[in-house]
């Protein structure tokens, strides 16, 4: 039996929804177009929602959630990415800055992993990002390191260790250890 969920009737941020992720405790984190976050508590059947009037959250428009392996979630919006510890509910804004090149690329997020090293990748319209826990800062990855476009819509790790990006302009494979691009089009069949 499926029970429908509405804006209206149960409190969601929006009825659009963008992206759903089930955490480790079974909660859903529900990415919302310019409602912020909802958070579904399945046991106890209540929804919070998080935005930018009720909570740190940098943008209402948010596009991506990622839970880490620390069970902090990585909330990917139009205006960056929002770091948030379920723990002590505080958000972590990171936003582009075109003062800062150490900054994030651009503030449009599509996709967010952490591979097995740990590290948490970031793709947004301004390309590839890694971000460096230790300094807070992103390592940036674009057109000028051999990407064929900036725009990231998805992230994976295979099971080499390698990271697979997709773009306007077909998919790239990057070698961590050579830090290079090898890129793959149409052309490539």
């Amino acid at each position: 039996r499926f029970t429908r969920y509405t804006a209206e009737a149960h409190g969601l941020g929006s009825n659009r929804i963008l992206h759903i992720l089930e955490d480790r405790t079974s909660g859903l984190w529900l990415a919302t177009f310019y409602g912020g976050v909802t958070y579904f508590n399945p046991d106890s059947q209540t929804v919070t929602v998080y935005n930018t009037e009720n909570s740190g959250l940098g943008d209402d428009y948010t596009r991506v959630v990622y839970q880490d392996l620390t069970g902090n979630l990585w909330i990917g919006t139009d205006s960056g990415v929002d770091l948030f510890d379920p723990r002590s509910e505080r958000f972590t804004n990171f936003k582009h800055d075109v003062s800062d090149t150490n900054s994030l690329s651009k503030g449009f997020v599509h996709s967010i992993i952490q591979t097995g090293d740990s590290a948490i990748w970031i793709g947004t319209t301004g390309g590839l990002n890694r971000f460096d826990p230790a300094t807070g800062r992103f390592i940036h990855y674009s057109t000028h390191n051999g990407l064929p476009n900036n725009e990231i819509k998805c992230i994976v790790e295979d099971d080499d260790g390698s990271i697979w990006v997709s773009t306007n302009k077909g998919i790239s494979r990057f070698d961590r250890e050579s830090g290079t691009f090898k890129n793959y089009d149409i052309s490539d069949g």
